[in-house]
């Protein structure tokens, strides 16, 4: 993965970031709370043969006393010398429970053992260890002692640091703890993030949607309230999903067409894409910018427009297709003078009307007398409806909902329009949340004056 694309990322999920860092952080003081209160003392032996005289012998003796050291390590953790300290320290443990609290490290390449006690309170950790200073040596001397040829010990134990008074305890240590925890929250959720966008197979970024789609994204509606509730030239001609859609309308504008009027086909690969809202608002673009435009509600399945807008239910492109109405009393007029004709309600036979020559009639009429016919339709992937219009129009532009298409359903939408010879004008972004607004914006933004007569731009 990029730096820019893990950026990005990041940018989109910081949230599952915020998240670990967050229960990281809990977890840790949690545990750190819940934790006994513990406190360390510590001591150290030092290992020396006797009887070394020569160089030889000495030499031979730090060996001796190296060796001796690793194998009195596991004797100080043992229970024999837990049971010689209990006899000096009156403690409510038996000799297992007290060895499991002492620990013995040898120190490489040396003749030192450094010797750990815990304890709930720190004098008896310094109790503990100071008999086990005291014990220690003695025990050593006996074992030495028993298994000698002459009877004397060929080993010398002496306590180096004696057993110290813990001022502080070793656990819990809760601002350690809490940043441990914290930092590692941050990491296993930064790395969630990154796993996560490694194994999206959603289609997010436009460079991305443009390899896929075989055709560039030329209009990006960002998620906005207005966009989802009504047209949004009808609410506020000023907001950025306005703005959008001004953009797209001055791309359809610089396609060429055939004689007569622009067909355009405004198509998802899925459902719920945003295929009506971008049909309605760029119909509605075009007619601000004087352009005499058509509106076609070609979705016989689950048609939206009429809803959308509020309108009346009254006859439409059904009752045109059987002829049980004239286009002209079908057409109805919008707020921007766009030319609509819905569908009016499902329909039992939405292909089979669609392909007929009353449909190819309808759009050739719609053509002689608009600049631009935009015809919208149900999705490519799960009906054919869609695909039986290749011949009526000049070009579609495929409408992708921000993360809700599979970089594979756009492929397969692609190689659809590309087996019905339909040329694909762009890609049409929607439901782009604030956050990534450059995306679409670069950071450049509208700003209505004060005094409410028009407005400036600025950048943000």
């Amino acid at each position: 993965m990029a730096l820019r694309d893990a950026w990005a990322a990041l940018r989109a999920r910081w949230w599952m970031a915020f998240l670990g860092l967050v229960l990281g952080g809990g977890i840790a003081v949690a545990i750190s709370l819940m934790t006994p209160t513990t406190y360390t003392s510590e001591t150290q032996f030092f290992v020396a043969t006797t009887n070394s005289t020569t160089s030889t012998d000495v030499l031979q003796g730090s060996q001796f006393a190296e060796q001796r050291a690793s194998s009195y390590a596991n004797l100080l953790t043992g229970e024999e010398l837990a049971g010689l300290v209990l006899d000096d320290v009156d403690l409510d443990l038996s000799a297992g429970e007290l060895a499991e609290r002492i620990t013995a490290t040898p120190v490489m390449d040396t003749v030192l053992i450094d010797v750990t006690v815990s304890a709930p309170s720190a004098e008896e950790a310094q109790a503990i260890a100071a008999a086990i200073g005291a014990e220690f040596p003695q025990l050593v001397d006996r074992l030495e002692q028993s298994i000698s040829e002459d009877g004397n010990s060929p080993v010398q134990v002496t306590v180096t640091r004696p057993a110290d008074l813990p001022t502080d305890p070793a656990a819990p240590q809760l601002v350690r703890d809490g940043v441990i925890g914290l930092l590692a929250g941050l990491v296993l959720g930064v790395a969630a993030s990154l796993l996560r966008a490694a194994w999206d197979r959603s289609t997010r970024d436009p460079e991305e949607i443009t390899e896929h789609a075989g055709a560039p994204v030329v209009g990006v509606v960002m998620k906005d309230r207005t966009v989802a509730r009504r047209h949004v030239f009808a609410a506020d001609g000023t907001n950025g999903a306005a703005e959008g859609f001004r953009h797209l309308a001055a791309i359809v504008q610089a396609r060429g067409a055939r004689e007569g009027g622009l067909v355009l086909m405004v198509a998802g690969a899925l459902p719920d894409q945003g295929t009506t809202t971008v049909a309605v608002n760029l119909a509605g673009a075009l007619a601000e910018a004087g352009r005499s435009v058509a509106l076609v509600e070609a979705d016989l399945r689950a048609p939206e427009i009429t809803s959308f807008l509020g309108l009346e239910p009254g006859p439409g492109l059904a009752e045109v297709l059987t002829g049980d109405t004239s286009l002209d009393d079908a057409l109805r007029k919008g707020e921007e003078g766009v030319s609509m004709l819905t569908a009016s309600g499902p329909h039992e036979r939405p292909r089979q009307l669609l392909a007929s020559t009353a449909m190819a009639d309808t759009i050739a009429s719609l053509c002689r007398n608009h600049d631009v016919v935009i015809v919208d339709v149900p999705p490519l992937l799960p009906v054919a409806d869609a695909t039986t219009l290749a011949g009526m129009v000049d070009e579609v532009l495929l409408v992708v909902r921000f993360g809700g298409t599979r970089k594979a359903q756009l492929r397969q939408a692609r190689a659809t329009l590309d087996a019905i010879g339909v040329r694909l004008a762009g890609v049409v972004l929607t439901m782009v949340p604030r956050r990534e607004e450059p995306i679409a914006t670069h950071g450049y933004r509208y700003r209505v004056a004060d005094h409410g007569q028009g407005g400036s731009p600025e950048t943000a």
